[in-house]
């Protein structure tokens, strides 16, 4: 998903559950504003009392909402399967969304009455929705791989030590990939030279020199700089969002994963879990 895309995406879950709350204020505003012993005598009752039509149907669609929520989520994060279908962090605003719409939809299922188990029933949904919001601003905080999967303590170590090898994609006439020529402190990567064989494989122009921290900035003073990623066994290809360098801090990307470092995680995890013939030969059967 480009960044124009995922703009989008937020912009229009956001909408959805602005226009329906909307909808249903303007819908029940003078029901819900008449005293609870007077809204029996109200014209709308009927309709929107709890049991009503209107009423009930929003709490089993709120509920049906909050149960896709979390169960699409959970399944997102532990099935293997489903690692190819997006984004981890886009699941995540999705399961946000829904577990936002859904407690909006229960609480005018109730029609604003807290007492007894639907008190305890709609503070228990806040507390749900209060623990997903700082679960967002957690989850952002934590070092990940390209698909979402949580970086442990020891592959961060080792993301830090091969900060070296680095791969950077300039526009240039044609596009170019370039990492840093091996010296002391790069080591001679095997996820390295896989990026490096696999671009020499689909002709993807690439080289190895020396590059400074000022030529970094300067590419993306000039609009050059496309994507930069590291490559190590820890992450395979971790995308850089953000270089600070002094006072500076640049923005690589919109911050997005870019098409370049998806396009060799994907192919070398392929390879890795036996999804895509190995045509680099890089596979040993193990008998």
């Amino acid at each position: 998903m480009s960044k124009t895309a995922h703009t989008i995406y937020i912009i229009l879950l956001s909408l959805i559950v602005i226009i329906v709350l909307i909808m249903l204020m303007f819908h029940g505003n003078s029901y819900y504003q008449t005293s609870l012993l007077e809204r029996f005598y109200h014209s709308d009752h009927i309709m929107l009392k709890p049991s009503g039509v209107i009423g009930h149907g929003l709490g089993i669609l709120g509920s049906l909402l909050m149960l896709i929520g979390v169960v699409s989520y959970m399944a997102r994060k532990r099935m293997k399967r489903l690692s190819r279908l997006g984004l981890l962090k886009h699941w995540l605003e999705f399961h946000i969304f829904l577990c936002t719409l859904g407690p909006i939809l229960v609480l005018f299922h109730t029609s604003f009455k807290f007492g007894g188990l639907v008190s305890v029933s709609f503070w228990s949904m806040v507390a749900v929705f209060l623990s997903g919001v700082i679960g967002r601003f957690i989850y952002i905080q934590i070092p990940r791989t390209i698909e979402g999967r949580e970086l442990s303590l020891q592959e961060v170590k080792s993301l830090k030590t091969a900060a070296g090898q680095i791969e950077i994609s300039e526009a240039d006439l044609p596009d170019e990939i370039i990492t840093p020529e091996l010296n002391g402190s790069i080591l001679p990567g095997i996820t390295r030279n896989s990026v490096i064989a696999l671009a020499e494989k689909w002709q993807d122009k690439s080289c190895e020199k020396k590059i400074s921290i000022d030529e970094l900035m300067d590419a993306h003073a000039s609009g050059k700089l496309q994507e930069v990623f590291g490559a190590g066994t820890a992450a395979v290809i971790s995308p850089v969002g953000e270089i600070k360098y002094g006072d500076k801090v640049i923005t690589i990307g919109g911050g997005e994963v870019g098409p370049v470092a998806k396009k060799y995680y994907n192919a070398i995890t392929d390879i890795q879990y036996g999804q895509a013939e190995d045509h680099m030969g890089w596979i040993e059967p193990v008998s």
